[in-house]
C-alpha cells in the first residue's frame, strides 16, 4: 500500500525507490504553523518525510483561515492550538508518519528540545529574531535550514545548507522595530504564501531524498500582484559572517533576544525587541497608518512624551475575551521599546508585539 501511495512520486526521475526510502527516515522540525507552515507541513506530510515535528505558540482564529489551510471554522470556533488542530489534519492524510505537535514558543531553550536529531527546519515563522535562532541552531548542529516568508503581495525562500550562505550571510542586521511590515498590518495575498512555502518545502524534500545537487540556495521573491519571479544571488558565504563564519550564536545565546520585564503594579510588561534601544524608528507615518487599521493611534505631544505612539488594539486572546476584556494597550517608543498594557504574561506581550510592530 505504501509504494502505491509515492508511486506518482518515485516515478520523477532521479526519484528512486531508495530516495523514498530516506524521505521516510528522516525528521523536520517546521517552526510555526500558521500560513507558511501549514502549507509545507501538508506537502511534507504528503511526500512521506517520516517524522514531522511541529511547534507553534498560537491557536487558530478566524482570521487565519483566508490562508491557512489546514484549519476549519470549527477549529476557530473552538480556538484549538494550531500544532493540535494541525496534527489532526496531517494524520488523516497520512497515517503512516508519526506527528509531534508541542504548543509552545520556539526559544533559545525550547529549541534544543524540540530540535534535537531531526535532519531540516523548516520555516513557518513571522518575525526575523525566529529566523535568526533556527538560523544559529542550523549552522550549529549543521543542518540545512529552508527559509520562507510572506507578506503583502510578496513571498521569499532560500534554502540555507551546511557549507553554503546562511541567512545572517544575506539579512546581516536586525531591523529596528517597526521597519518589517506584518501580515497584520500590510495583509498578505495566500496564493503567495502558498508559493513561498512550496518552493522551501520542495528543497526540503529533494535534500532529505539525497538530491542535493538539486537544490536551489538562491534567494527567490516571488510577486504576487506582478506574477514575476526573481532570483536574488546565488549568494557567495560571506567570510565575516558573525554566524556561520564566527560561530558567534547570539540569538542561542539569548544576547539578541527580545527581552521583557513585568511592570510591577501596573499590569503591564515590556518588551524590548532586538533592534530596539537607541535606533529612531523609521518611517513612523506608516506604521501609524497601519496599526490604526486595528485601533487608534495618536503620538504624544505636548503635555505627554514627545513621539511616543498610543493606541488600544484589539485583544485576540480567547481567554481574555471570555472575561470580557477586549482590548490592550500598546505604547511605541522612538527608540522601539514596547509597553504592552492589560496582561502581564510576557509570551503574550511577546507575540502581541509580533503581530503589530514586527520583530
Amino acid at each position: 500500500m505504501q509504494s502505491n501511495r509515492y508511486h506518482r512520486q518515485t516515478l520523477l526521475e532521479g526519484f528512486t525507490p531508495s530516495a523514498q526510502e530516506r524521505l521516510t527516515a528522516s525528521s523536520v522540525l517546521i517552526a510555526g504553523v500558521g500560513a507558511l507552515g501549514c502549507a509545507s507541513a501538508d506537502l511534507l506530510a504528503r511526500a512521506g518525510v517520516g517524522r514531522i515535528v511541529l511547534v507553534d505558540r498560537d491557536v487558530v482564529e478566524l482570521t487565519n483561515l483566508q490562508r491557512q489551510v489546514l484549519y476549519t471554522e470549527d477549529d476557530a470556533r473552538r480556538s484549538l492550538p494550531k500544532v493540535d488542530a494541525a496534527k489532526e489534519r496531517l494524520a488523516s492524510v497520512n497515517s503512516s508518519i508519526r506527528i509531534d505537535a508541542w504548543s509552545d514558543q520556539l526559544d533559545g531553550e525550547s529549541i534544543e528540545s524540540y530540535a534535537r536529531g531531526v535532519d531540516a527546519i523548516v520555516d513557518g515563522l513571522d518575525n526575523m529574531e525566529g529566523r535568526n535562532l533556527i538560523n544559529e541552531w542550523c549552522v550549529r548542529e549543521s543542518i540545512p535550514y529552508f527559509y520562507a516568508a510572506a507578506v503583502g503581495w510578496e513571498g521569499r525562500a532560500m534554502s540555507c545548507v551546511p557549507g553554503g550562505a546562511c541567512l545572517r550571510c544575506v539579512y546581516p542586521d536586525a531591523p529596528s522595530p517597526g521597519v518589517l511590515q506584518t501580515c497584520d498590518t500590510a495583509g498578505v495575498f495566500g496564493p503567495v504564501v502558498v508559493r513561498a512555502a512550496a518552493h522551501a518545502a520542495g528543497e526540503c524534500i529533494k535534500w532529505l531524498a539525497g538530491m542535493r545537487d538539486a537544490v536551489d540556495c538562491r534567494l527567490i521573491a516571488f510577486d504576487g500582484r506582478t506574477g514575476v519571479t526573481r532570483a536574488i544571488g546565488p549568494h557567495e558565504k560571506d567570510p565575516e559572517c558573525v554566524c556561520c563564519a564566527q560561530r558567534n550564536f547570539e540569538f542561542l545565546n539569548a544576547g539578541r533576544q527580545s527581552r521583557t520585564t513585568v511592570l510591577c503594579g501596573r499590569g503591564s510588561v515590556q518588551v524590548l525587541p532586538v533592534g530596539a534601544g537607541g535606533n529612531e524608528i523609521r518611517d513612523r507615518s506608516r506604521l501609524v497608518d497601519a496599526l490604526n487599521y486595528h485601533g487608534t493611534f495618536s503620538v504624544g505631544q505636548g503635555g505627554t512624551i514627545e513621539g511616543v505612539l498610543f493606541s488600544e488594539i484589539a485583544d485576540t486572546d480567547s481567554a481574555a475575551r471570555a472575561h470580557g476584556k477586549t482590548t490592550l494597550g500598546l505604547v511605541l517608543f522612538p527608540d522601539g521599546r514596547v509597553i504592552v498594557q492589560g496582561t502581564v504574561d510576557e509570551t503574550r506581550a511577546r507575540k502581541i508585539v509580533a503581530k503589530y510592530i514586527g520583530v
